[in-house]
């Protein structure tokens, strides 16, 4: 209740358009692609609006409170933009947003994160804590998290984008031969990124189709690269 509306969906698109305009004329090169709600709101009308302009993907929030718009990594049925929400945000990370972090990568091996302009200026976000502070706290959490995932892929918001729509599209079908898993993807587009884990000491031997790493004792990324995956065990 305490935001001015806007009166018509012609006025949001005219922002947009004016957004869309200024950021061109800054950055030629760049394709604007991401949209992230102001305050995490979003209408059904603003989604439309955003839709016209070209948005391939929305980053609002993956768990919300009050209004926030809440997001699952996926694509969205009835308009096909991608769901791309942050799990974290600022620099001074909590408590709870630490959980929300380890409880995401244990999940979808997924850490996204997005810096407010103002959160240096905004003390109900931690300004009053000090930049040499918040520069401390937000260190730390990079430390922790490359040195739990030192595999995890940077990307960009659009590359992202990308990744969450090949994961929503493709489907697994999963097969035990002898000594070896056979992984079949359809919907496959040029790669695909699956959690393994193996139980009773059992070990990767060798690979087809794809790559590997050892994320933990028992559990492997596999970067799938082609539709049929076959994967050799050590028994």
């Amino acid at each position: 209740d305490d935001y001015i509306q806007w009166s018509t969906e012609e006025d949001m698109e005219a922002s947009l358009k004016e957004v869309y305009e200024f950021t061109e004329n800054l950055f030629p090169e760049e394709e604007l692609l991401v949209y992230v709600p102001p305050s995490n709101i979003l209408s059904e009308d603003g989604r439309r609006a955003v839709e016209k302009m070209g948005a391939r993907s929305i980053a609002a929030v993956y768990l919300g409170r009050d209004m926030a718009y809440e997001q699952e990594f996926d694509i969205s049925t009835y308009d096909g933009i991608i769901n791309t929400p942050r799990i974290v945000s600022g620099y001074n990370l909590d408590d709870y947003m630490q959980i929300c972090a380890f409880s995401e990568l244990n999940f979808h091996y997924v850490s996204t994160h997005f810096q407010h302009p103002d959160d240096v200026l905004d003390e109900d976000r931690g300004a009053a804590l000090g930049w040499e502070t918040l520069y401390t706290r937000f260190d730390n959490y990079l430390d922790w998290l490359y040195t739990s995932c030192p595999d995890i892929r940077n990307l960009t918001g659009s590359e992202l984008a990308g990744a969450v729509q090949r994961y929503d599209l493709v489907w697994l079908n999963r097969q035990e031969e002898g000594n070896k898993i056979i992984l079949n993807l359809d919907n496959f587009m040029d790669e695909s990124w699956m959690m393994l884990r193996l139980n009773d000491n059992q070990k990767i031997k060798g690979i087809e189709g794809g790559k590997y790493n050892k994320v933990a004792d028992n559990l492997y990324l596999i970067e799938c690269n082609a539709e049929r995956v076959e994967i050799e065990l050590d028994k």
